[in-house]
């Protein structure tokens, strides 16, 4: 999300100071992206959808740090909650003692979502489009037609008639797949059955497959 209070001074220079233990390519990832304006994931205000704050858990004068957003300066656009986000916390974020967790996933595949919170590897595309759509979001206005960008895919402030996609999709909508580069992959798209269908995938190669539903709002089960 977007947060006045963060955010580019256009005045003075932004400083960044980094101690030893995060003098590391993420954290100073996740501190540029503070500077111009993305506040920190777990703080969202929609978050409590997500994520559970124990406030117990933590070090009393690190809560500040776990306050959520205000809706009325803060934007998330279009964008969905990001557990992949290199600004959201760990589990064990300013953690008082041994033991628990400072911030608790919450919903369905928590066992799996859990693991992802806290990476300070690389930038998310999510970040990359708050960022866009922050500082690039007029550029593209005399556009007579606004591309379809499908999967959460955004205009690209520099080609307007193209999308920007996540991977590993590309093209005009992002409606294709990156191509294998180590072997021919079977399944790019699949359509599920009402019965237990199985797919499968020799050697060693990178594939991506799309599983969609035949219909709206219908659920579909990997096992």
């Amino acid at each position: 999300m977007i947060k006045n209070e963060n955010g580019i001074n256009v005045v003075e220079p932004n400083f960044i100071y980094i101690g030893h233990s995060c003098n590391n390519k993420g954290h100073v990832l996740s501190f540029i992206l503070q500077v111009l304006g993305v506040d920190d994931e777990h703080n969202r205000i929609d978050r409590d959808k997500y994520v559970k704050i124990r406030d117990e858990k933590m070090e009393p004068r690190f809560r500040e740090y776990f306050q959520k957003d205000n809706i009325k300066n803060t934007k998330i656009f279009d964008t969905n909650y990001d557990y992949g986000s290199i600004t959201h916390g760990s589990p064990r974020l300013y953690l008082r003692w041994a033991g628990g967790e400072t911030i608790k996933v919450i919903g369905n595949h928590t066992e799996y979502y859990q693991k992802m919170i806290g990476q300070r590897y690389s930038v998310s595309f999510n970040e990359y489009k708050l960022v866009n759509y922050l500082y690039c979001n007029e550029t593209c206005k005399s556009t007579e037609k606004k591309p379809e960008c499908w999967f959460g895919g955004y205009q690209n402030p520099n080609k307007c008639n193209e999308c920007l996609c996540p991977y590993p999709l590309y093209g005009y909508r992002c409606q294709s797949l990156t191509s294998d580069n180590k072997g021919y992959c079977p399944y790019t798209s699949v359509s599920p059955a009402p019965y237990e269908t199985l797919l499968k995938y020799y050697g060693y190669r990178h594939c991506s497959t799309i599983i969609q539903a035949p219909e709206k709002h219908q659920r579909i089960q990997i096992i």
